[in-house]
């Protein structure tokens, strides 16, 4: 089947790059791989390159340091304002001004965190799409943007040309992306407790259990950004795909996701153990792990209090339907309120905060659902009818369930959080309909190539991107205050237009008033003239 590929390609449909080529995203086919001694030269002229940017940032800062300075300051100065309105009121309840600083740092701490894990996931299930749903032909604009981001840890073991670079095979990335994070945090957790040790943070409890909570922060969030990476490398080894061959009476089963590998081999057969073992570690050991820490948490997670039901039958008062609608909601949220603050005032939970800090106490298990969602989306979906129809239909209504999930519990704390997780599930319910949408039109009309216009391409970017602008909204709104942003709004073209006349200015200053170009003056006139 081989013979009829181009050269460097290989396997099913041609699917697959031989050694020495890898694949070119930017050429859409396998390039052969250049020499050591090239490849040394490149490395070292992207070297050479960012050590000319980080030149000419020095000498940039050296000439502009005190205007930087200014800038910094007086951006800081804005922010402690924008803080200090915030939380106003929180500050007469605390005893010093430090302890406040303290906690805005903590809440700002926190709400980045809990906004960069929504809008994280929602950019690695997006981009799973170009790998899981291999035959949807996205716009080249979008596939590309798509392969950019699966550094988010979709593909965090595959940066770089691994074939040219150590000519490693399939089954060797497998085993390098699966145990690679182990040696990550042994390397890293390890010699950080070193530095604790030596630096004496470990003679005292306090001291050991910051360290190790600290250790156990990093590594939750580790395994939050790589799990999606690990899971899709050892579930799509179980994901075959057959082909019809004249040859063979069955027909040709290979990887979907390598096409130079048949499922039928001795090879393949022994390294299935060892990917089962895997599956068992990773997708389906690590959410149980969270599940049953979180569960054996409960009764601290989630405090048992007075139920908001037995606090009403008290009062004994006969209420208007509508008004013991209203009290049971606030209610309901005071319940919260006083559930969250026992929660918080708990040391024991700080090694599993990043787990569930920014969920509600009544969805302390919400976690579990949060990593199943993006295990089934990002590796589980590769196997349930690869390459038809009925997977990106599959695909669309897991990513509507978690919409609806989100949209009626509303887990998060903040509503800003539930904001951002709302529109991140919307845009993820857009990109599953537009693979359909796709998929569907080459199936009809294949000659057209429905849907692969530029226009398309850049709508479905800006959906990919709606959910992070959105977050950066929402942080700007809660820092600094909806009237100072409308006020830098409104500020910005007049400092806009000044910062262009000065440099306007100086550049004729430089050039000479012979040597200045007479649109420059005609411009400059024409705003004085305005003004």
């Amino acid at each position: 089947m081989s013979e009829q590929c181009f050269d460097g390609h290989i396997g099913a449909l041609c699917g697959a790059c031989d050694d020495g080529y890898d694949f070119d995203i930017g050429r859409n086919r396998c390039a052969q791989c250049s020499s050591s001694r090239e490849m040394m030269a490149r490395a070292g002229n992207l070297f050479l390159l960012f050590a000319i940017a980080a030149a000419v940032a020095v000498v940039l800062y050296a000439r502009c340091r005190r205007q930087i300075r200014k800038l910094w300051a007086s951006a800081v100065s804005f922010a402690r304002e924008g803080f200090d309105s915030l939380e106003s009121q929180k500050k007469e309840g605390l005893q010093s001004e430090v302890e406040a600083r303290s906690r805005r740092r903590r809440k700002l701490r926190k709400s980045l965190f809990t906004k960069a894990k929504v809008v994280i996931a929602a950019w690695q299930i997006a981009a799973s799409t170009e790998t899981v749903l291999l035959q949807v032909r996205f716009p080249p604009v979008f596939a590309k943007a798509m392969k950019f981001f699966h550094v988010l840890g979709l593909a965090a073991f595959e940066v770089g040309s691994l074939n040219c670079f150590f000519r490693w095979s399939y089954f060797e990335k497998m085993l390098f992306a699966t145990l690679a994070p182990f040696v990550g945090v042994a390397f890293t957790a390890g010699p950080y407790w070193l530095v604790q040790r030596y630096r004496g943070k470990l003679e005292s409890e306090a001291g050991r259990r910051k360290v190790t909570v600290r250790i156990a922060y990093s590594c939750a969030f580790a395994i939050y950004i790589i799990l999606p990476s690990v899971s899709t490398s050892v579930i799509t080894y179980f994901s075959c795909s057959r082909f019809a061959d004249d040859g063979l009476r069955r027909g040709l089963r290979v990887i979907a996701s390598e096409l130079s590998i048949k499922c039928t081999n001795k090879r393949y057969r022994q390294w299935r153990i060892y990917a089962g073992i895997m599956i068992g570690i990773w997708p389906v050991g690590v959410p149980l792990v969270f599940a049953t820490l979180l569960w054996s948490k409960r009764a601290k997670l989630n405090p048992p209090l007075e139920n908001y039901e037995s606090r009403r039958a008290k009062d004994g008062v006969d209420k208007a339907e509508g008004l013991q609608r209203e009290e049971l909601r606030h209610m309901k949220a005071i319940n919260q309120l006083e559930k969250l603050e026992l929660r918080d005032s708990d040391d024991s939970l700080e090694a599993l905060a990043f787990v569930f800090e920014e969920y509600k106490p009544r969805c302390y298990l919400f976690p579990i659902f949060e990593i199943t969602r993006r295990i089934f989306l990002t590796s589980v979906l590769a196997i349930f009818y690869p390459g038809s129809t009925r997977q990106s239909v599959i695909g669309m209504l897991g990513a509507m369930l978690a919409c609806v999930v989100y949209y009626y519990y509303e887990p998060f704390i903040e509503d800003d959080d539930n904001v951002v997780s709302a529109v991140a599930q919307g845009e993820l319910v857009l990109i599953y309909f537009a693979a359909l949408a796709v998929f569907t039109a080459q199936a009809v009309d294949e000659s057209r190539r429905a849907f692969s216009n530029l226009g398309f391409g850049v709508v479905l970017v800006m959906i990919f991107f709606t959910s992070s602008l959105v977050a950066i909204y929402v942080i700007l709104l809660d820092v600094f205050g909806y009237e100072r942003l409308f006020d830098v709004y409104l500020t910005c073209p007049q400092t806009f237009a000044k910062t262009r006349n000065n440099l306007r200015g100086r550049l004729q200053e430089f050039l000479g008033p012979s040597n200045a170009p007479s649109t420059l003056a005609t411009t400059t006139t024409y705003e004085v003239g305005l003004v």
